[in-house]
């Protein structure tokens, strides 16, 4: 019994060592990414929240920008398995520019996927009424616009590894 705990814990320790190793990769390069825009902020692991299960997802925010964006690590089993990033109504994500936008772009460049298919999808999901969806590499990518009426209330980037 008790080789099976000792078991049980070494397990336990080498999944949150590889999600913690995963985790910190990806603000490595988001950080060298995020250098190429004056309006996105560096991750910093002292603002990152505590591990949250909510109804249908465990998520740890990351970065939140009060009235801009938010940027959440989502888990499976312990292991970070994609990101959440949501941009406010208020930031001007629909001209393609703002804090929101660019931040999208620094996701986008560390986990090393295509920009201009990025962009393409980015374009078709403005203002559709349908959630855009695609794959690139290893990554499905979901975009929905958020339309009430005639305005444009926030974008979610939602990425998810296959």
């Amino acid at each position: 019994m008790k080789k099976g705990l000792i078991i049980f814990g070494a397990l336990l320790f080498l999944t949150a060592c590889s999600s913690s190793k995963e985790l910190d990769s990806f603000v490595e390069s988001y950080n060298d990414a995020a250098y190429d825009y004056t309006s996105v902020d560096i991750l910093k692991e002292k603002d990152f929240g505590e591990i949250e299960e909510e109804k249908y997802a465990t998520i740890q925010t990351l970065y939140q920008l009060e009235g801009e964006q938010t940027l959440h690590a989502k888990y499976t089993d312990g292991k970070v398995t994609g990101y959440n990033m949501s941009i406010s109504g208020d930031s001007p994500y629909t001209d393609k520019t703002g804090t929101g936008y660019e931040s999208s772009l620094v996701l986008i460049k560390s986990l090393g996927l295509d920009q201009s298919l990025y962009e393409n999808n980015y374009d078709k999901a403005l203002g559709n009424d349908d959630i855009v969806t695609y794959q690139d590499g290893d990554y499905d990518v979901t975009l929905a616009d958020f339309v009430v009426g005639d305005s444009h209330e926030g974008m979610t980037i939602n990425i998810d590894r296959k």
